[in-house]
């Protein structure tokens, strides 16, 4: 069930917000973590006292409210309910299974094999990935080694009941912030139940659209490119079916991303190996720069196996590129008809899609609806009204 409306926080009114990470963020980034960190700097503008941790268990001692990112977050969320603190939760999920599958399907017969002999006993593969994500967590520092093994057997501990877990996580939060409807149906689907729940859909910054694209076209002498930007190289980002669909249209790619985990590396070379003349890597680079390379693009792809829906999309829209986003998850929900979309699955439609979209005229018209329903300071101040109708109990 959807909660109710209410007006919106008023400035000077005063709470205490604890926000709470993954613990795999104090490592890393990711999606979820610039939409942790936009929300904090948002909130603190309309006045609210707002801290962050990446915490497993966090000390919610002192503060009115938690707000919790993804539904990684059981052992928090358990904390919280445990000691009756009020919590919403920004749900930011969408079932990987299928993609899962199709990832398995591209790795080499021997893998496939072993995972398969290991899928009939989830203990032990469970143990395996808490070996792997430690070690890859840790990233070449020993001195990261005891964090990186608390942040893993975290991890252990949700997936060895996933659903189970992340089925207590909505039933306790006090409302649910989907960022999209999508994206609330696809919970219910997957785990049963209605619960409490207002959309907060994600933002970008307005900036985007005032940026130059001369500091990208002078360092790199291009400009009409099509533009794929993801903070890691990997199967689910899918950067390699966009290379092969691409291939021999002369169209030229260009790809930003980084490579932090073998996997990773091990994906990377096979985009390289896959890659024409037309394809250009680039490493991962300041917002303002970014900024300018989505200016200096004609095209912003991104064929990920699914997206919620991807900030990249909102941020390259902005800057007024022709929008190709996948059609799993919640994308089609924020761009309607105003964007292409793709089966990630298979190459043909990648292909026509972003054809289609590069010799497209670029009306600025994704661009204007972007930045009328979907800025930062919309969506925190939504958030802080969820804290308020939670606070007041007005449900």
């Amino acid at each position: 069930m959807a909660c109710g409306q209410s007006s919106l926080l008023k400035r000077g009114q005063h709470m205490r917000v604890l926000l709470v990470g993954r613990p795999q963020l104090a490592l890393r980034g990711g999606g979820d973590k610039v939409v942790l960190l936009k929300t904090q700097e948002y909130l603190r503008k309309i006045g609210v006292d707002v801290q962050i941790t990446y915490d497993i268990t966090p000390d919610y001692r002192g503060y009115d409210i938690a707000h919790l990112f993804t539904l990684s977050t059981w052992h928090a969320a358990k904390r919280a309910y445990q000691f009756r603190i009020p919590f919403v939760v920004s749900t930011i999920y969408w079932d990987s299974s299928d993609a899962e599958a199709w990832i398995l399907s591209q790795k080499p017969w021997l893998i496939r094999l072993i995972r398969s002999l290991l899928a009939k006993n989830k203990g032990i593969w469970n143990l395996l990935n808490l070996v792997r994500n430690t070690l890859e967590l840790r990233r070449g520092s020993l001195a990261k080694l005891p964090q990186s093994l608390r942040v893993s057997l975290a991890g252990y501990a949700l997936h060895s009941d996933e659903l189970k877990h992340r089925r207590q996580i909505l039933e306790w939060a006090s409302c649910l912030t989907p960022s999209s409807e999508i994206e609330m149906r696809h919970i219910e689907q997957k785990f049963g139940g209605t619960y409490r729940y207002i959309v907060v859909p994600h933002g970008v910054e307005p900036w985007f659209a005032t940026a130059s694209p001369d500091d990208f076209i002078k360092m790199h002498n291009m400009q009409d490119f099509v533009l794929c930007v993801s903070v890691s190289m990997n199967y689910r980002k899918n950067q390699l079916s966009l290379i092969k669909a691409l291939k021999g249209t002369g169209i030229p790619l260009v790809l930003i991303g980084g490579v932090f985990s073998k996997a990773e590396h091990d994906y990377f070379k096979k985009c390289k190996k896959e890659a024409d003349t037309n394809v250009y890597f680039l490493p991962l680079m300041p917002q303002k720069k970014l900024a300018s390379a989505y200016k200096a693009a004609r095209v912003f792809a991104l064929p990920s196996l699914y997206e919620t829906p991807g900030l990249v999309y909102l941020e390259a829209a902005v800057a007024g590129c022709n929008i190709v986003a996948t059609e799993i998850g919640s994308a089609q929900e924020y761009f309607g008809d105003l964007a292409w979309y793709c089966d990630p699955y298979d190459v043909e439609s990648i292909r026509r899609a972003v054809l289609d979209a590069y010799h497209a005229p670029r009306t600025g018209k994704v661009q204007q609806h972007v930045l009328q329903n979907f800025t930062w300071e919309r969506a925190v101040r939504l958030t802080s009204d969820v804290y308020k109708m939670v606070l007041e109990g007005r449900f």
